[in-house]
């Protein structure tokens, strides 16, 4: 795998490498991770969304099933524009966002593009620290000791009606 992170995130194919599912499953974990380490925050909340490409839900379902056995929260918004998911993610007060999205490349493509907090890029020094994780080898067991564990309410992902962020 060459340069992973872009100027924009992660750029490819989709379901070819690197833009596979099992990419997507780890990014969602290792981004949990990260928010939990430099947010010092006992849970993470994220929100996702996409647009209207077909790799999109495939994507979508993957990124979100690796945040969440990593113990976030995730608004699973659908599809909206990019610039919504940035405003969503700053409204929500989420401490992270995630579109899946290819802008103006051919339909086969997509692409992952992380947010801050504040709804802007994700800073490139983070991405330095995920980067080592996503390539590491699939046939290795995820630690279980990733993330919270809450007690008292189990982690979920919440859906939008596209009409919410009216």
């Amino acid at each position: 795998m060459g340069r992973l992170f872009g100027t924009d995130g992660i750029r490819g194919v989709a379901n070819e490498e690197p833009l596979t599912t099992e990419l997507a499953f780890r990014l969602g974990r290792q981004l949990v991770a990260t928010l939990l380490e430099h947010h010092g925050i006992p849970n993470v909340r994220l929100v996702v969304g996409r647009d209207t490409r077909l790799s999109g839900p495939m994507l979508e379902g993957a990124l979100v099933s690796g945040a969440l056995s990593a113990g976030a929260e995730v608004f699973a918004v659908g599809v909206l524009p990019t610039p919504g998911i940035a405003y969503l993610t700053r409204s929500l007060e989420a401490h992270g966002g995630v579109v899946l999205s290819a802008s103006h490349n051919a339909f086969q493509d997509n692409g992952i593009k992380i947010f801050s907090s504040e709804g802007a890029k994700f800073p490139d020094s983070w991405e330095d620290e995920i980067r080592p994780s996503l390539r590491a080898l699939r046939s290795v067991a995820w630690s279980t000791t990733i993330g919270p564990r809450p007690s008292t309410r189990p982690t979920r992902a919440r859906r939008f009606p596209s009409t919410w962020a009216d």
